[in-house]
């Protein structure tokens, strides 16, 4: 049987500060008033990683759950000014991370650390939400099939056809 769960996910990229939780109130409303949203979809926030302890928090036990926008590709610790691993975002409990994101790859994320970052993640009994998308330049070139199977190939190890 389909997994039919649609996902929301909010990327807050750099945004907020503690007090910017009152929003999530809201969400945490509108979710609540669905009865059967757990069975339908879920609503996942990826605040900054300053947030995300406080987000865990105080939204335990509710149905928004909270991600990381992104982690290092190496895990546990390590020399890496200003990186955050897998495993010290899985002690925030955060149940998600983003790998792949366009603007991580803009900045220099390879397939081979995209997909360290997606074994690591994994290994820390986490989800992965993993974005693939071409550039505007390669849409134009009408490379989008090749762009999209080559990431999910190099990353995920999978095969994949066009349909």
């Amino acid at each position: 049987m389909a997994n039919n769960i649609k996902y929301f996910i909010g990327n807050w990229k750099m945004f907020g500060t503690p007090k910017s939780i009152s929003i999530l109130t809201k969400i945490n409303r509108f979710v609540k008033s669905d009865k059967k949203f757990n069975k339908k979809y879920k609503a996942i926030i990826t605040p900054p990683y300053t947030l995300i302890e406080n987000f865990v928090n105080t939204f335990k036990n509710q149905r928004i759950k909270i991600g990381a926008q992104n982690c290092h590709h190496k895990d546990n610790f390590g020399a890496n000014t200003g990186s955050i691993s897998p495993y010290m975002i899985k002690s925030l409990k955060a149940d998600y991370v983003i790998i792949g994101h366009s603007d991580s790859r803009e900045e220099g994320d390879t397939n081979s650390m995209l997909k360290a970052k997606v074994e690591n993640v994994l290994k820390n009994k986490m989800k992965v939400i993993f974005c693939i998308g071409e550039n505007k330049t390669d849409k134009i070139k009408k490379r989008t099939f090749k762009v999209l199977k080559t990431q999910l190939l190099k990353v995920l190890d999978k095969k994949f056809k066009q349909s």
